[in-house]
């Protein structure tokens, strides 16, 4: 059986935030691969638990400890991609910002190449038997390629989300050794249809094996129930930053509470982030009387889904100005809770009007505060879609069919 190197942000580390990305995915990893070899580019934040038969190496960790990072962008093979790319775009020499990021790019790409060098020895990892797998398109991926260049028994696979994926997400729109790398890897997978068809228009020329392959969710065990109260309960799960607009999220809420100062609303957010003190005291500034907010900053994936079982739920709610395709959401409509989502990235795969409310890519906040409002004075509507989440989730997202199909892709790949 093949060896699978996993390539991470951090995880099992929680800093990256990819718990709830991966860690159904591992299971099925094991069951079909000699060994699964996780490598965290970063060790920070708690360590989760894993399966004893997966192994995590923390050594690229330690190696990127070197400060003088500028020496590796000296090397032949970084010079070589550096020319290389300003052949093939020249604007490049134009603009500061895209020369910056070429060339932190490659130093990044460099060093890693170095360690993976020693990293193939020291764990006597046969290239022709085992399958280097880089959870985001980043300069990992250029790193394996630029080893690829030289030994073409290596096999690269790579999944992609949103800020590894869009090119418009840069100013100006450009990702680093985007075309090099899609002539050498063997597999790409984006998150979602959208990514996927974005990448056929992007580029002219595309020879890798390219396929949408969902994120997976367990099935929950359970459904949600509604709210049986005089209350309407509201959830929300991100990390908070600029993009995630939770302060748009608030101002939404503020105008629907103020709409119907007769009835009282909770809201829930999990998620931290380097706006929470901001965002936590807009909310304690702006929201009226009548609408509770609390902020539970990062709790594991399992007591989410803990609360989802034991406490009623009305609607979940995204208000992002960019997504890849949201696990959060994916979580949600597992359990049967409608949704209110913004059309950005792949969220218009996972809400429509049979199971939510699919809102403009830029809403306002009162548009924000009418789709709430709506579900709650529609209930017999709105109980549809909550069955019709439930559906959606099975029809397209459930793990037990995802990840058998993925892995098949991976095997027919090493093969």
């Amino acid at each position: 059986m093949t060896d699978l190197i996993l390539i991470t942000g951090s995880y099992p580390y929680t800093a990256a935030a990819e718990t709830t990305f991966i860690n159904q995915e591992i299971k099925f990893l094991l069951n079909n691969f000699n060994r699964v070899i996780i490598v965290p580019q970063i060790c920070k934040g708690e360590r989760i638990k894993l399966p004893k038969e997966v192994i995590v190496d923390e050594s690229y960790s330690q190696f990127t400890n070197d400060s003088n990072i500028l020496k590796y962008f000296l090397s032949l093979d970084s010079i070589r991609l550096f020319l290389s790319e300003i052949i093939k775009q020249p604007k490049i020499l134009i603009s500061f910002n895209m020369q910056l990021r070429l060339v932190k790019h490659l130093m990044l790409a460099t060093r890693a190449k170095l360690w993976l060098k020693k990293f193939i020895k020291f764990n006597n990892i046969n290239k022709s038997e085992s399958l280097f797998y880089t959870f985001w398109f980043d300069f990992f991926t250029t790193a394996l390629c630029l080893l690829k260049n030289r030994d073409s028994s290596f096999r690269i696979v790579t999944r992609t989300h949103g800020y590894d994926l869009y090119e418009e997400r840069y100013n100006p729109p450009y990702i680093p050794c985007r075309q090099n790398n899609l002539n050498l890897i063997d597999g790409l997978f984006p998150c979602m249809n959208k990514g996927t068809q974005y990448l056929k228009e992007k580029y002219e020329y595309i020879p890798v094996n390219l396929k949408t392959s969902y994120i997976g969710i367990d099935e929950p065990g359970f459904l949600n129930t509604p709210s049986t109260d005089k209350l309407w309960r509201i959830v929300s799960c991100s990390y908070i930053t600029e993009i995630k607009r939770i302060d748009l999220l608030i101002k939404g809420l503020a105008v629907m509470a103020k709409r119907m100062p007769e009835h009282k609303f909770i809201w829930n957010h999990f998620g931290n982030g380097p706006l929470f003190s901001e965002i936590k005291n807009l909310a304690e500034n702006l929201l009226p009387e009548n609408i509770s907010c609390i902020f539970h900053s990062y709790v594991p994936n399992e007591i989410i889904m803990n609360y989802y079982r034991n406490n009623p739920i009305d609607v979940f709610i995204n208000v992002s100005s960019s997504e890849g395709q949201p696990v959060s959401i994916k979580e949600a409509i597992s359990c049967g809770i409608p949704v209110i989502a913004t059309d950005v990235g792949g969220n218009s795969e996972i809400v429509t009007n049979k199971n939510g409310i699919l809102l403009r890519s830029d809403p306002t906040a009162e548009e924000i505060s009418t789709a709430v409002l709506y579900l709650m004075e529609n209930p017999e509507e709105t109980a549809g879609k909550r069955k019709a989440s439930r559906a959606l989730w099975a029809q397209l997202y459930d793990s037990n069919v995802i990840y058998p199909a993925f892995i098949e892709e991976l095997i027919k790949i090493r093969e």
